[in-house]
């Protein structure tokens, strides 16, 4: 697929857009980071000063399942420390990145069961480690879960379905940090993975969509006339027509609008 297929426009939020519908987690919440919203529209967050990752049903305001032990950081199956990302299979399975402290990625059941990990002594291939995994994106079609390896500058897909504890890593893909610099969040749309990443000396912040697959940057993108000083999550509608970049510094939400060139 070549870079001239695609294009990113930043959409301006028109008078009737933009607006707080509602807002929850006063009192709950104490330093929430990663969200995601599974197909049952369940909104999942990781929260790292609580050590936690939760689960609210739609339009809830009180947690249905919380996994994780409250202001208890550890490297235990039953804890996090810092957990920075969720996503959600299309079976239901929940992988979270326990990504600032154990470099570790933990797989649940739909129910909150421990399912497996990775990558550990047994399975992961020789000089195989993560280094601060801070985002997650399913492609759904090729049964990838891809990782945002921040600190090895660096997306690594893995094949994970099924994932049980006697299984070996495999179709391990990677996109290096001569294209990518650090990057800092991911997000699917059908087969390609949207990007952006964080500056390093020779790399400046940009977003990025990349074939996971061939590892392809297709194209290279920044909003229209200034570039992302911070930007820090990344989110697709359920349509693919719009995406979203989360900076926290400046204290902004940019949005995107995907168009497929014909």
């Amino acid at each position: 697929m070549k870079a001239r297929s695609w294009r990113i426009r930043c959409s301006p939020w028109s008078p009737a857009q933009g607006a707080v519908l509602r807002s929850w987690g006063k009192g709950l919440f104490y330093f929430p980071h990663g969200i995601a919203v599974d197909s049952h529209d369940n909104v999942w967050l990781t929260d790292i000063a609580l050590h936690q990752v939760m689960k609210f049903a739609e339009n809830s305001t009180t947690p249905e399942l919380i996994l994780g032990e409250k202001f208890s950081p550890g490297s235990e199956l039953h804890q996090f420390c810092k957990p920075t990302a969720v996503a959600i299979s299309k079976d239901g399975n929940v992988f979270i990145a326990d990504g600032y402290c154990n470099n570790r990625i933990l797989k649940f059941d739909a129910k909150g069961n421990y399912v497996s990990q990775f990558p550990t002594q047994d399975t992961a291939p020789k000089g195989f480690h993560l280094n601060t995994p801070h985002s997650l994106a399913f492609i759904r079609e090729e049964e990838l879960l891809c990782v945002a390896d921040r600190e090895n500058h660096r997306i690594l897909c893995v094949n994970m379905n099924p994932l049980h504890a006697s299984e070996t890593l495999k179709s391990i893909t990677s996109v290096e940090k001569q294209v990518l610099g650090s990057p800092w969040a991911i997000a699917s749309r059908g087969d390609l993975l949207l990007a952006v990443n964080g500056s390093l000396p020779y790399t400046a912040t940009s977003g990025f969509i990349i074939d996971p697959i061939t590892t392809q940057v297709i194209s290279r993108w920044n909003p229209k006339s200034s570039s992302f000083r911070y930007a820090h999550d990344i989110a697709v509608s359920p349509d693919g027509n719009f995406m979203y970049v989360a900076e926290v510094g400046p204290s902004k939400i940019w949005k995107f609008e995907i168009k497929q060139k014909n």
